[in-house]
C-alpha cells in the first residue's frame, strides 16, 4: 500500500510538473507580450494610448492572453495525454443554485481580497483612484468593448486555458489535485489580491463542475454571468449613479427625478448582489455534502495530493511570473512611500 501511495504521488508530481512549466511559459509569454506591446506603442503612438487608455488595456489583455497565450498553451499541452470526462447535464434547479453559490464565493473572496489589497496600498500613500485601477478601467471603457472582451471573450478563453486544458491532463491523477491546481493557478494569474481570493474560489468551484459534468460550456456560462454582472451591469449602473451625484451638486440640491432613479437603480442592484452573495453562502453550506469527489482507488490523502501537485518543480516555475505580477502591482507604491518619507 505504501509503495502504491509513493508511486501515485510521484506520478502526480510528474504530471503537475509537466503542466506547471508549460503554464509558466504561457505566463511569461503573456507578460512579455504585454510589456513589449506597451513599450512599442508608447513610443510609436503615445497620444493614441493616452486618449484611449481603457480601450488599449482591454485590447492588450485580449491580444496577449487570447491571441498569443491560448494557442501557445494549447500547442504545449497537446503533448501531454488528456482524459475524456464523462458527460452529464445539470438540471435547471441546480444551475440556479450554482449561480448563487458562485455569487457567494465571489462576495466572500472580494471582502478578503480587498482587505489585503487596501492594506498594501492605502497606508503607503496611494489614493482610491490608484488603488481601484480595475474599477477605473471598467468605468472609463466603452460598453461594447467591455462586453466583448470581459463579458464574452475572457470567459471563453480563460475556461479553456485554466479548466479544460489543465484539468483534462491532471484529473486522472486525482480530482482534488486537478481542482486545487485549476483554482490556484487561475487566481495567481490575476496578479493582485483584490481578485486572487474570489478568482481562486470560483476557479475551484468551476473546476468541480467541469469534472462532474465534463462540459466546459457550463463553466463558460457561469464565468460569463459573473463577468457580465460585475463589468457590464454594475459598471453601467455605477456610471449612471456617479453622473447623478455629479449633477446633484455637493449638497444634493439639484438632483432630478432621473438622477433619483439612477441612484435607486444602482443602490437596488448593489443590494440585490449582496442578497445573492448571502443566499449563495447559505446554499453552499446547505449543499456541501454534494461536493464529493471520486475516491475510487485513491491512494493519496488530499494533503498528500496538494503537497505533490503544488511542490513540483514545474509549479514552482509557474509561481515565479505570478509573483512578478503581484510585485508589479504593489512594490512601486510601497517603495515610493519609503523613498519619499
Amino acid at each position: 500500500m505504501e509503495t502504491n501511495s509513493t508511486e501515485a504521488k510521484n506520478h502526480l508530481k510528474e504530471i503537475a510538473g509537466k503542466m506547471g512549466w508549460r503554464y509558466a511559459v504561457f505566463a511569461v509569454a503573456v507578460i512579455a507580450v504585454q510589456l513589449l506591446t506597451s513599450g512599442v506603442l508608447s513610443v510609436a503612438a503615445p497620444q493614441w494610448i493616452e486618449e484611449n487608455m481603457s480601450l488599449f488595456q482591454l485590447l492588450l489583455i485580449i491580444f496577449s492572453v487570447d491571441i498569443i497565450g491560448f494557442p501557445l498553451i494549447f500547442i504545449l499541452s497537446k503533448k501531454v495525454p488528456a482524459a475524456k470526462l464523462e458527460k452529464h447535464n445539470i438540471g435547471f434547479g441546480k444551475l440556479i443554485v450554482c449561480v448563487f453559490i458562485g455569487a457567494g464565493i465571489c462576495g466572500a473572496g472580494m471582502i478578503i481580497g480587498n482587505i489585503l489589497h487596501f492594506g498594501l496600498t492605502l497606508p503607503f500613500g496611494a489614493d482610491m483612484g490608484d488603488v481601484n485601477q480595475l474599477g477605473n478601467l471598467m468605468l472609463s471603457s466603452d460598453a461594447f468593448i467591455r462586453i466583448l472582451t470581459v463579458g464574452i471573450l475572457a470567459p471563453i478563453f480563460e475556461e479553456l486555458i485554466f479548466r479544460k486544458l489543465l484539468i483534462d491532463r491532471i484529473v486522472n491523477h486525482g480530482e482534488f489535485a486537478a481542482i486545487l491546481m485549476s483554482g490556484l493557478m487561475f487566481g495567481l494569474f490575476h496578479g493582485n489580491f483584490s481578485q486572487f481570493f474570489f478568482a481562486t474560489g470560483l476557479g475551484m468551484f468551476w473546476a468541480f463542475i467541469y469534472i462532474k459534468t465534463g462540459k466546459i460550456r457550463y463553466t463558460i456560462l457561469f464565468h460569463m454571468i459573473v463577468n457580465l454582472s460585475s463589468s457590464v451591469i454594475s459598471v453601467y449602473l455605477s456610471q449612471m449613479y456617479l453622473e447623478a451625484l455629479s449633477a446633484a451638486g455637493p449638497e444634493m440640491t439639484e438632483i432630478t427625478g432621473e438622477g433619483m432613479m439612477a441612484m435607486a437603480l444602482y443602490l437596488g442592484w448593489m443590494g440585490f448582489l449582496m442578497v445573492c452573495c448571502i443566499v449563495g453562502v447559505i446554499l453552499f453550506i446547505v449543499n456541501k455534502s454534494e461536493f464529493h469527489l471520486n475516491t475510487d482507488h485513491m491512494e493519496m490523502s488530499k494533503k498528500e495530493m496538494a503537497g505533490s501537485a503544488l511542490s513540483s518543480k514545474g509549479m514552482i516555475l509557474y509561481y515565479i511570473p505570478c509573483i512578478v505580477l503581484f510585485l508589479m502591482a504593489y512594490a512601486p507604491t510601497i517603495i515610493n512611500f519609503f523613498m519619499n518619507k
